[in-house]
Formats: structure tokens, C-alpha cells, sequence
């Protein structure tokens, strides 16, 4: 990284292979495109994993996890 780091906190939502998605707790409104329905949900964050770390380096979903990630790439995502 080459930037300003951040640190976050956050929990585990899904997991593919090049990429993670995180919840840092905040809700977030969801429509559904096929039927329209509009649920609050938790937020979820994509963040590519070649441009983070992530402690513990084991994980699954559901797991407490603290992100370090560029500065930018956090604005970028609307975590801070």
C-alpha cells in the first residue's frame, strides 16, 4: 500500500474469489428488482482483495475482521 492507511472493523458478508464484501454495521435501504420490494438490510462493502489485508488472515462469513485498506480506496467505498 502506498498511501495513507485505514483500519476498519467490520464483519464478514460474502466472500468470491478476487474480492470481499463487508458490513461495518451501518443499515442501508435494498430494492428488489424483480418484485420491488424495498427491505433495510445491512450495508455491504465490495473491496478487491488485492488491495487490502485483512486480520485475522483466516476468515469466513460472519467472522469479526479488522480491514486495512489505502485511504482512498475508503473514500472511494464510503467507509469513512
Amino acid at each position: 500500500m502506498r498511501g495513507p492507511t485505514v483500519e476498519i472493523s467490520c464483519k464478514v458478508a460474502q466472500i468470491r474469489e478476487k474480492a470481499i464484501a463487508v458490513e461495518d454495521g451501518t443499515m442501508g435501504e435494498w430494492t428488489n428488482e424483480t418484485t420491488g420490494v424495498v427491505k433495510n438490510r445491512p450495508r455491504w462493502y465490495w473491496l478487491p482483495k488485492s488491495q487490502i489485508e485483512i486480520e485475522p488472515p483466516t476468515y469466513d462469513v460472519g467472522t469479526m475482521v479488522v480491514v486495512t485498506m489505502e485511504e482512498r480506496l475508503a473514500i472511494e467505498k464510503e467507509l469513512v
